[in-house]
């Protein structure tokens, strides 16, 4: 299985749109060309992302999670773990604790130090993906690439993008044994 991410600028969505699909795949082989097998039977979606961190709470009994709350770049590729934490969190505090706002403050303390790591590291990175600058994807290739093969580093981003770092499961408690509920 693969992943085949194509970039483009929202202002210039229409103009490829127009082109038509041979002219994308026309554009993929100048840059890539083994690539065009998988261009050839992709399926573009039109995606916007966008950082963005919202109260998580809406109000009495009323919370966000995943996205709504925490939106980031795909580059770490953490969206769905981290949506798919919450709801873990979330459900594990609604069974441990009295009342549902008790809950919700625990979750929030669980998942609080995890997703202000993954907002930081997809503010700070996202340029070095998604830019019209020279400089910094240059800095990617050439200095951040080379850097991930040595062992220390390499264990750290290991951790980062399979979003194990701070040991989020741990933190909520998922590894725990619960009693079942008609115990």
């Amino acid at each position: 299985m693969a992943t085949f991410f194509w970039s483009l600028r929202n202002r210039d969505y229409d103009r490829w749109q127009a082109a038509g699909r041979a002219a994308w795949i026309d554009e993929v082989a100048a840059l890539w060309p083994e690539t065009v097998p998988f261009a050839e039977i992709a399926e573009p979606v039109h995606a916007r992302y966008r950082h963005h961190t919202r109260k998580p709470t809406l109000g009495r009994r009323v919370i966000r999670i995943g996205d709504a709350w925490h939106a980031t770049s795909p580059q770490l590729g953490q969206g769905a773990n981290m949506a798919l934490l919450d709801a873990a969190s979330l459900a594990l505090a609604l069974q441990r604790s009295e009342t549902v706002e008790l809950a919700f403050a625990a979750h929030l303390r669980q998942r609080q130090m995890h997703i202000r790591l993954y907002q930081t590291l997809s503010l700070v990175l996202t340029p070095f993906y998604q830019s019209d600058s020279l400089v910094l994807p240059s800095l990617r290739d050439f200095a951040i690439g080379p850097a991930t093969r040595l062992p220390l580093v390499r264990q750290i981003v290991s951790r980062l993008v399979t979003g194990e770092f701070l040991d989020p499961v741990g933190r909520i408690g998922f590894n725990q044994v619960l009693p079942r509920a008609d115990a």
